[in-house]
């Protein structure tokens, strides 16, 4: 398995889309499938950056608090 290729830049887009898509159901109307498709790509896309954030930490020598 090779090693991702996660860095700053990666970890600020993937955060900017987070905000983006929370933006889009906070004030939009949606119905409830689209609603649902959007919270889920919210909860797939947020550990990813959560995954991205430990990996870059590891990365600089850092451990998890």
């Amino acid at each position: 398995m090779t090693e991702p290729d996660w860095d700053w830049e990666a970890l600020y887009d993937r955060l900017t889309s987070l905000a983006t898509i929370a933006h889009i159901i906070d004030s939009t109307p949606l119905d409830r499938a689209t609603r649902h498709v959007s919270l889920q790509r919210l909860v797939r896309d947020t550990d990813e950056a959560s995954k991205m954030a430990a990996f870059i930490l590891a990365r600089e020598g850092g451990t998890p608090a």
